[in-house]
Formats: C-alpha cells, structure tokens, sequence
C-alpha cells in the first residue's frame, strides 16, 4: 500500500479496492451465514477472488528497492501490526490477549504478511525461479494443517506469488496491459464471473478460499488453483481499466487507504450489531453499501488521517527516538499518549458493549395447583444448542504430560441440570474423526474460516454429563469428509452413545429413532439444510446414505420433495 510518488493511476486502484475491502466486510456475516441471497454471494466471492490478490501485486510493485523496503519494514509494518493488533484484541477478546499477540486478528494478518515479504525479499529474489517455488509452496501450504492463522503463515506463503508478480513487473508491462482491448477484458470479466457463480451454485467456494486456509476437502487444491487464475484474469482487467486522473474520494481513499484498512473493521462491527443475521434483507445489501462509501469518506477524511499520523509519529518517537530529554519530544510524546489512551478506551468500551448481550428480567407467571400437578407428573425432556469445540478450546484441554485431553469441566456447571430432565439431547456439531486429520481450527475471534474435529475425550465427556441423545444431522458434519462422518458414528457406537441424523448406510437412515422415557415411545427426527463445502443439491438430488438433509424454504425446486420426506418420516 505504499508509494514511491503520488500517481492517480495507482491511488484509484488502492481507492477502488479498498471500497471493495470494506464492502466485502460488511457482507462476510451474512455471506457465510448463508443468509444472503445467491447473488450477493457471487459478488462478495467475486470481490473476494481479487480485491487482496491486487493489492499484494501493487505491494509488491512499490518494493523495488529491496533495501529500503527491508529498512522501513519494522516500523513501518511490524510496529503498527503489534499496536492495532494489541487494540483489537483488547477491544474483542481481552482475556485471550497473551494468545493473539502472534496471531493476526482480522484485517492484521496484511500488516505481518507484508513486513515478512519485504524481510527477505532482497534474499530470495536472489534464488533461481523462485516465482515457480513460490507459486508450487502456496499450493502445497494448504495441503498443512498447522499452516493456519497463527505468524499469518498460511496467507505469507499463499499470497507470496502475487507479491513477487508485482516486484517483477515492471512500468513498461503496466502499460502495456493499459493498451489492452476492452472487448478482451469485458470477456475476461464476464468468464471469472461466470466461473464465481458455478463454484458458488455447487457450493464449491467459501471465503476459506480466498483466505488461503489449510484444504478442507480433496477439491481444495483444484479450487485454490481456479482461485489463483480469477485473480490473474481480473486483476489484469482492472489494472487495464483502472482510471489515470484524480477522482476526488477514490483518489484521496487510494493515499490513505492504509488508515481505512485498519480501522474500517470496527465500523462493521457496529453494522452486524445493529443488523443481525437473522434480521438480514436483501435491502440491507443496499445500506451496505452506503456503509461502504461513508467509511471512506470518514476514515479518509483529514483530520482523521491527521490524528492517525499523530499517534503513529508519537509511537515512532517514542521507539526508535534515543533523546527523549528535550522538553518539546517529552511534551509530544505525553500528548500523544494522552490521545492513544483515550482512544482505545473509547474504541473498547464502545465495541465491548456492542458485544454485550442486554441484561433481561423475565417474571414467570405463578402456576396454579392443576398445572403444577401435572407438570410434576409430566416427562421432561431438555435441548441443548450446538456443543462444538474452537481451536483454543483443545489446546486449552490438553493435559501435556499425559498427552491427552480432559472436557469434563466444561460441563461440570450444568450437569445438575442435564440429570434433572427425563431426556437430555444436544447438538454434536462437530466430527470425531482422530488426531490424524487435525483437530479443530479457527476461532470466532480470529478471522479465519472455521473447521471442526475433536478429541475422542469429548466425546467420553459427553457421556459423563449424563446427554442421552446427540444430534450430528448439522453444516460441520463432513468438515473432515465422508471417513471422519463415519468416523465419528463409531466413535459414538464404541462409547454407547444414542445419536441420530448421521448414518452409515441407508439402511441405518431409514431405521426410525424410538426413545422409551418413562414408559412413554417418543421418536426423534434430525436434519440439516446445508453442509459446509458440499453440494446439498445434489444430496437432495440423489439419495445420500449418510445424513439427512432437507432444503432451505428458498429452495422452491427441492422444497415439496423435503416436505414429502420429512412427512415420511413422522408417519414412519
């Protein structure tokens, strides 16, 4: 995001591409919430299949001075990655502050990736074909399960081809891609669109591809490579496009494109908060994107940017500046602080209480004898939501002497209530499917995609806490494939558990669930509507042995045909 001289051409671009930074935020939610429409989608995954891939070209170009890009890098890059960093952790998850510091949060992962880039740039330029190396590393990164969020090292390395396109091309291919048909790149457009949109009809992209996250499935490497070519096609067509005069707001966003990058996040924080998933519209599409354009103008604005530049030069001073005894450095160093300070208290009290869920005073009605009676001689039966575990929740589970894992505290707060009811059933949605595929990654607070799969001791834990049903009908259930799906059905045959919605065969689909609690037959049914990285249509399409799935209500096509089954069932 840096500039050798100020060039409109090359502002419009980093204004453009921001614009669609901060738009794609703004939709991630609702996108990978699945509530957005299908055109949405495509969209958010078009915007996603460019938007990163260009700016770590245009990085890449402003690095030809390999030594002064090396000399600027830890003040420039890793100083400002170590403060924001630190901030939104503070803001977002206080608690885990000592686990994030090397852990990128959200859009933080740029600021390390480019810092290390810039590193060893003046190195590695220096190794024979290392375009090809680099391009063969970032396709082989993903088949590592631990080259995940943590250094950003899965990003560093998959991103790193575009980073050195960048620093091999050079002014005059710039401008020979400016002399490009515009027939040609209309058709180039129209082909990576319309290859968005058959991966986004069979649910063949996720934003986990676009983050470079470790390969969930057989088809992620195949995918990851499309994904490389979309990038090439429209990053050529918009450097082709991109416009050489000044225009006002995407020019001025292009010079501070760097300040918008860092703080835009907070502002769609705000955005979910006040949409939340399950009040999403398609007409909030369009409040989107007016988001999107007064972000710009506010985080673009001068005195806005004069206030970033202040704080920074303090921190600067502060770091790197040995004479701190002048009257005028000491007085501008407490002034800035002064401003830091409140800022971040401002920022994180602000998105804290967003966060925070509201305190509600329920008052039940006093029930009348009769109804008491019968409620005492009523069967109970409990339900709790998803029990899943985030990749923090393992590691912070595993006993390192005996190289094992011990759950039973998470549940050791609401077993009283679990053994209270007749029937306890819980939602099991994640896979068993043993240490060799790696267990779960991600977390809610991290940025990164999240893939599920536990400890066979969760399971063991599960049982201890006295749940007599899991359901494993859900979005997580094939996050390590069809073998961790079976896998976890032995799991759960060899520890005695009832489970239900997931099934080896046919002929354990078709077999009804019949519970006898308390002398009363109660059957259970379990379904999901979609699971992630498979195409539920063609499960819908074809009987599918081993999960029972159902169509969304927006699915006019296979909706009767899921009504008819689930009415088969009951009657079943």
């Amino acid at each position: 995001m840096d500039s050798v001289k100020r060039d409109p051409y090359f502002d419009n671009l980093k204004g453009i591409l921001i614009f669609f930074v901060v738009l794609a935020h703004y939709l991630i939610l609702y996108v990978d919430g699945d509530v957005a429409s299908d055109k949405i989608k495509i969209l958010y995954y078009f915007v996603y299949s460019f938007h990163m891939p260009l700016f770590v070209f245009i990085s890449g170009y402003f690095s030809k001075d390999v030594h002064k890009a090396r000399s600027e890098a830890f003040k420039k890059l890793f100083v400002p990655f170590c403060f924001f960093n630190a901030v939104m952790s503070v803001t977002i998850s206080p608690d885990q502050f000592l686990n994030n510091i090397f852990t990128p949060l959200y859009v933080h992962w740029y600021l390390l990736a480019l810092f290390a880039w810039r590193m060893v740039l003046a190195d590695i330029v220096k190794v024979r074909n290392i375009f090809a190396i680099s391009l063969l590393a970032a396709i082989a990164v993903g088949f590592i399960p631990s080259a995940d969020n943590f250094l950003s090292i899965g990003r560093i390395v998959s991103f790193l081809p575009f980073f050195l396109l960048g620093f091999y091309t050079k002014g005059t291919d710039i401008e020979r891609i400016r002399k490009m048909s515009i027939p040609y790149v209309v058709l180039s457009l129209a082909t990576a669109v319309a290859l968005i949109a058959y991966l986004a009809h069979y649910n063949l992209v996720s934003t986990a591809v676009f983050t470079s996250a470790p390969y969930s499935s057989n088809n992620s490497v195949i995918i990851r490579i499309v994904f490389f070519l979309i990038a090439l096609i429209v990053g050529m067509s918009l450097l082709r496009l991109g416009p050489g005069r000044p225009l006002a707001l995407i020019t001025h966003a292009g010079k501070q494109s760097v300040v918008v990058f860092l703080f835009h996040r907070y502002l769609t924080f705000l955005f979910n908060y006040f949409v939340p998933i399950d009040s999403w519209t398609n007409l909030h599409f369009l409040v989107a994107l007016v988001c999107s354009i007064l972000t710009l103008l506010l985080l673009a604005h001068r005195w806005f940017t004069g206030l970033y530049n202040f704080v920074m030069e303090a921190i600067y001073h502060f770091v790197f500046d040995n004479d701190l005894s002048n009257w005028r450095s000491q007085k501008f160093v407490r002034s800035a602080i002064v401003v830091l300070t409140i800022s971040m208290l401002a920022i994180g009290a602000g998105t804290m209480q967003i966060s925070k869920s509201p305190d509600v005073d329920v008052i039940f009605p006093i029930l009348g004898e009769k109804t008491q009676r019968e409620l005492e001689d009523a069967i109970t039966i409990s339900f709790a939501g998803d029990m899943l575990l985030l990749e923090d929740q393992v590691k912070r589970a595993r006993i390192e002497d005996a190289d094992s894992y011990d759950f039973l505290p998470i549940f050791a707060n609401v077993k009283p209530y679990i053994v209270r009811s007749d029937y306890f059933i819980a939602g099991l949605e994640l896979p068993v499917a043993g240490r060799d595929v790696g267990y779960s990654r991600g977390n809610f607070d991290d940025g990164l995609p999240i893939s599920l799969n536990a400890p066979l001791e969760f399971l063991q834990a599960v049982k201890a806490s006295g749940i007599n049903l899991v359901t494993t009908a859900n979005n997580h259930a094939y996050d390590k494939g069809r073998q961790g799906l079976i896998g976890t059905i032995e799991s759960l045959n060899h520890l005695g558990i009832d489970f239900l919605g997931t099934y080896r065969n046919l002929e354990e689909k078709n077999t009804a669930f019949v519970a006898d609690i308390r002398g009363m037959r109660v059957g259970f049914i379990a379904y999901t509507n979609y699971v992630n990285g498979q195409d539920e249509k063609s499960f819908l399409q074809n009987e599918e042995p081993h999960i029972k799935i159902l169509a969304s209500p927006r699915d006019s096509e296979h909706l009767i045909r899921s009504i008819n089954i689930l009415r088969r069932d009951i009657e079943f």
